[in-house]
């Protein structure tokens, strides 16, 4: 498979991976703090209920999105011969725009804000070094 080819598909193999393990928090959360069925159709009925939401359940949401792109951006570096850091960069670059989209479609605690973020960025700042450090 020519590198290019090979460098696309490890990208969206780490996106996919990190959406997963994203969506895997989200459910997990939503289990743990479920929105009530008298409120489901209502779409602005959401942000109070995140913000009512305790605290082990955000960092729940905050692990899933930390961790799916540390593993997702790793995984594509794991994919490629060379420029690993850079596939590891795009997977991370991905992810922080999907958390800010995120978390800018609906309120949020501002803390979870920041912290969601920051986890995510140092899940990309981590991912790429460890690429950076075993490849090119």
């Amino acid at each position: 498979m020519p590198p290019v080819a090979r460098a696309l598909l490890a990208i969206t193999v780490g996106i996919g991976v990190a959406l997963t393990a994203t969506w895997g928090g989200e459910v997990l959360g939503a289990a743990l703090h479920p929105l009530p069925a008298s409120l489901a159709g209502d779409p602005t009925a959401l942000g109070p209920h995140l913000r009512a939401a305790p605290a082990p359940v955000l960092l729940v949401l905050i692990l899933g999105r930390g961790l799916g792109t540390f593993a997702g951006a790793l995984l594509a570096a794991a994919l490629v011969a060379a420029r690993r850091a850079l596939v590891a960069t795009v997977v991370g670059l991905v992810l922080m725009g999907v958390t800010f989209l995120s978390l800018v479609s609906r309120p949020h605690p501002y803390w979870f804000a920041l912290a969601a973020m920051s986890a995510v960025i140092l899940a990309h700042v981590s991912s790429r070094a460890i690429a950076r450090r075993d490849g090119h």
